[in-house]
C-alpha cells in the first residue's frame, strides 16, 4: 500500500460472502487495523447482520476500533430464492459495482482528506471489484483465502500443460473413472455451445446430495486410500470437469 506523506490509509475490504471467504479477510483486517489502519469491512446485507448479530456476543478488542463494518444491497428482488447461490452471484456481478462506488463517494465525501478511501482489497474470486477501486482512485490489491501455494499450482497450470508436465488428455480418463468405474461423481456436460452452464452445474449438485449413493461410494473410496496410505504405496490425483459427492457435511452458506 503506498503511503502518501500527511494521509492516513484507509481500506475498504470486500469478501465474497460466503463463510470461507468472509472469515479469512476479516482475520486480516483485524491485523491491518492492529497497526492503526482504518478498515471498512463490507459485506451484503445478509451477511452484514450475522456479523453484527455475532460481534455482540463477543468481548471488545481495540483493533475493532479501527474497523467499520458496512452493508450494500445483494440485488436479488424479494421473489428471489435466498439460497440459490447461482443467482446471487449474478445479481452480485451486475450490481456490486454501482453500489460500491456509491458507498465509496459518501465515505469520502464525509471524511476528512486523509481519511479517504486509499486502498480496496477484494476477493480473488470478486476480481472485477478492482476496476470500480482503480476508477475511484483506490490502489487494487487482491486477496485470496487459499493457501500461496494452491494459489501458485493454479496460475502456473498453463506453463505445466504447455511444457508437458500435464496432460490435458487424461482429464477425460480420470473422467472415466470417477463417473462410470468409481461411481463417485457425476460427469457436468457441456451445452450446445460446448460452454457448462450454472444450471448444469447446480443440476448435478443437487443429485449429488440428494442421493446417497454417491456419498457412500466416496467413503469407501476414503477407506480404499487409506488403507493404501498406510501400507506405504503412494499415488496422486488430478480432478476432471466433475462433480464431486461430498464425505460429509454441508458446503458454507
Amino acid at each position: 500500500m503506498t503511503m502518501v506523506k500527511g494521509k492516513k490509509p484507509h481500506v475498504l475490504a470486500v469478501p465474497l460472502p460466503f463463510q470461507g471467504h468472509v472469515k479469512p479477510l476479516m482475520k486480516l483486517c483485524r491485523q491491518i487495523a492492529k497497526r492503526g489502519i482504518k478498515v471498512t469491512f463490507v459485506n451484503i446485507q445478509s451477511i452484514h447482520e450475522k456479523i453484527l448479530a455475532a460481534a455482540a456476543k463477543v468481548s471488545h478488542k481495540e483493533e475493532e476500533d479501527n474497523i467499520v463494518l458496512a452493508s450494500i444491497p445483494d440485488g436479488r428482488s424479494p421473489e428471489d430464492d435466498i439460497n440459490d447461490t447461482f443467482k446471487l452471484l449474478e445479481t452480485l456481478r451486475n450490481t456490486m459495482p454501482s453500489s460500491l462506488t456509491d458507498l465509496i463517494e459518501r465515505i469520502n465525501s464525509s471524511s476528512h482528506d486523509d481519511e479517504k478511501i486509499s486502498c480496496v482489497i477484494a476477493d480473488i474470486t470478486i476480481g472485477w471489484v478492482l476496476e470500480t477501486a482503480q476508477k475511484m482512485g483506490a490502489e487494487p490489491v487482491v486477496f485470496s483465502p487459499a493457501s500461496a501455494a494452491a494459489l501458485a499450482i493454479i496460475l502456473h497450470i498453463p506453463k505445466l500443460l504447455e511444457e508437458g508436465y500435464l496432460d490435458s488428455n487424461d482429464q477425460y480418463h480420470n473422467q472415466s473413472y470417477i463417473c462410470d468405474k468409481w461411481e463417485i461423481g457425476l460427469r457436468i456436460n457441456p451445452d450446445e455451445n460446448g460452454i457448462r452452464t450454472k444450471e448444469e452445474i447446480k443440476t448435478k449438485v443437487q443429485i449429488l446430495f440428494a442421493d446417497n449413493k454417491w456419498k457412500k461410494n466416496v467413503l469407501k473410496m476414503k477407506e480404499m486410500a487409506a488403507k493404501s496410505i498406510s501400507e506405504g504405496s503412494r499415488g496422486r490425483s488430478r480432478t476432471p470437469a466433475t462433480a464431486m459427492a461430498p464425505s460429509g457435511g454441508q458446503p458454507d452458506r
